[in-house]
């Protein structure tokens, strides 16, 4: 199948790696740099997920307990536990960035940084190395390296059919597996699971293939403890591999299938504890999660078009005679071809649908461009003729470039479109130093068992990046309602107060003007007033658009709400501190009517108010 005795030209490994590594670290640098002088020491975080991602590190790395809540400020103790999260969970990443940021004194945004050069170096080396060792074509691999990681945002939903559909405003995008903390961190391993496995099959030397199998095992096990798509996309794989080898029986194929068995076994001892882990979690993730039970096929997106238009030219070229069907190589490609239908489709058989966009961003369209250089690989050995090498080695001089025009286009796209956001984020970074130290200071006076200060911030941006620097929990934020502090009618609750406190309102708007009248921020907000991810129909196999009498129902409960406002609802949680805008723009009335604010403390663009209740 592969040839464990290639001795790949790293150097063209480690160019791919270094043109992965600028793309990654682009948005980082170009983003402080062109905030010059004002710039205030804030790294961008690249995806609007990597704010729970970083409120979590934070946390672990102050020291606060494995299941705990950033934004609500509850921690799991004796006399309030919590229940498990997906956070708590697949604690293996987070720890690791918490340790690493404790370490070398490190903030969030810049473990993070530090994350995204790690990942940017590692899984191309890894992958340049799976794909020398299928294709034993050193330049073939690296150009599929550059392949497989610049083009992973053309076979998914942000594509360029859906951009020509104008179905979706998304073209180019940063590359997915490099959102932090995952799936970057065990991505690479990911990767090198494969590897581990394909050289468990290739290898004729017992002590190599010992040593890959038990690499591989840690590896599922890693990835077991680290990201739910990819360990159920390891499992997937070898399951496909293992099938293919049964069915087609290759040279050596009981030796191959006994050493597939031995990883199984190897790799299913992680799972026992992972599942008590899981039968603990909170029942509100079932929810915001949206798992879903249906065995409907899933088989019309992208990544899976791409597997079965390679499908049908492994078929052709088998039937032209260029490959045999029962070569190892041959049957490597394939489990890869079937991959994006195997992970895709898993419900199938689980009766468990959990938003499979994620399998499509961090999986399907992986293995559909891997199985893409694995078939290009054996095509490639088939070429003959004269001007053969010189065609071939044309072709691939000219996708490269293709490549690498996309990769640096969808780079610099990608980091103009979040430069709005990141600009709040840095502007805010002096308010949130201030309220770290504040946090510090409480906690050397307070009880051990005194909850933190709730703070109010003027914007929903501003509540989500708050919890990535600060420890005070937070009123709301967008990214509360995915932890377990809160349940989700407490979750309600709290964006209603924070609504109010803002000044939301809805005059005029129905069930019938809702979808055209609403500005994009109001628009958010009535859509989590109606239910969270409700808005996003790629989140479920079982989505449903809202309908009219959600939104009347949803309209009606605020109304409410706002009418029967009063102090014990405003006092529910106590506000200790509210960061607004310094530049007057913010309307206090509402909040002023239950709160003394004091003559604040401005931070550059935004001022940090003292609050209290008034009697």
């Amino acid at each position: 199948m592969v040839a464990a005795q290639v001795s790949p030209r790293w150097r063209l490994g480690l160019l791919a790696a270094a043109v992965v590594v600028v793309f990654g670290l682009y948005p980082l640098v170009a983003l402080p740099l062109a905030r010059g002088r004002d710039w205030n020491g804030a790294l961008p975080f690249v995806e609007a997920d990597e704010h729970a991602y970083a409120a979590y590190v934070r946390a672990l790395a102050d020291g606060r307990p494995r299941r705990n809540d950033p934004y609500s400020g509850r921690d799991d103790a004796a006399g309030a536990p919590l229940p498990e999260s997906f956070f708590s969970i697949q604690f293996v990443p987070p720890q690791i960035v918490a340790l690493a940021a404790r370490a070398l004194r490190l903030d969030a945004s810049a473990a993070f940084a530090l994350v995204t050069l790690l990942v940017a170096l590692l899984t191309p080396l890894v992958l340049f190395r799976l794909l020398a060792d299928a294709t034993e074509d050193a330049r073939l691999a690296a150009a599929g390296a550059l392949f497989v990681l610049c083009l992973s945002t053309v076979p998914t939903v942000y594509g360029p059919v859906q951009y020509l559909l104008g179905t979706t405003p998304i073209v180019l995008s940063y590359p997915p597996f490099l959102r932090r903390y995952v799936p970057a961190l065990p991505f690479p391993v990911l990767f090198l699971f494969y590897l581990c496995v394909a050289r468990a099959l290739a290898s004729r030397q017992r002590r190599a293939r010992i040593v890959s199998v038990f690499l591989a095992a840690l590896c599922f096990a890693a990835l077991v403890y680290s990201y739910f798509y990819l360990w159920t996309t390891a499992l997937a794989w070898a399951c496909c591999l293992l099938a293919l080898w049964l069915v087609f029986r290759p040279g050596g194929w009981r030796a191959g299938a006994k050493t597939l068995a031995v990883v199984g076994a190897l790799s299913a001892a992680a799972l026992p504890p992972y599942f008590l882990l899981v039968s603990r979690r909170d029942a509100g993730i079932d929810i915001s999660h949206q798992l879903t039970a249906t065995r409907a096929p899933d088989l019309f997106r992208t990544p899976e078009v791409l597997a079965l238009l390679l499908l049908l030219a492994l078929v052709w070229g088998a039937r032209r005679g260029l490959y045999a069907w029962r070569a190892p190589r041959t049957l490597y490609a394939l489990s890869f071809v079937l991959l994006p239908f195997a992970v895709l489709n898993q419900h199938v058989f689980t009766n468990r649908s959990l938003q499979p966009i994620h399998y499509e961003l961090y999986a399907a369209n992986f293995a559909a461009l891997i199985a893409a250089v694995l078939v290009a690989g054996l095509f490639r050995r088939a070429l003959r003729g004269e001007r053969a090498p010189k065609l071939y080695a044309r072709s691939l001089a000219a996708v490269t470039l293709v490549v690498l025009c996309w990769g640096a286009a969808g780079t610099v796209r990608h980091a103009g479109r979040m430069r709005r956001t990141y600009e709040l984020q840095d502007r805010l970074r002096p308010a949130a130093l201030r309220l770290a130290e504040l946090g510090r200071d409480e906690a050397g006076a307070a009880p051990p068992d005194t909850r933190p200060s709730v703070v109010f911030a003027a914007s929903m941006s501003a509540a989500d990046y708050l919890p990535t620097v600060a420890p005070q929990a937070v009123l709301w934020a967008p990214h509360m309602f995915v932890f377990p502090g809160v349940t989700p009618a407490e979750d309600h609750e709290r964006l209603s107060r924070q609504l109010y406190f803002t000044g939301v309102r809805f005059d005029g708007i129905d069930e019938t003007n809702a979808a055209t009248a609403l500005d994009p921020r109001r628009r958010v907000y009535l859509n989590g007033l109606v239910g969270n991810t409700r808005d996003n129909p790629n989140l479920s196999l079982s989505w449903q658009p809202v309908t009219p009498a959600e939104t009347r129902a949803a309209l009606d409960s605020y109304a409410r709400f706002v009418a029967a406002f009063d102090r014990e609802r405003a006092a529910r949680p106590l506000l200790s501190y509210a960061v607004a805008p310094a530049d007057g723009s913010f309307d206090f009335s509402h909040l002023d009517r239950f709160y003394e604010r004091d003559a604040g403390d401005r931070r550059g663009d935004f001022t940090l108010y003292r609050l209290k209740l008034r009697p």
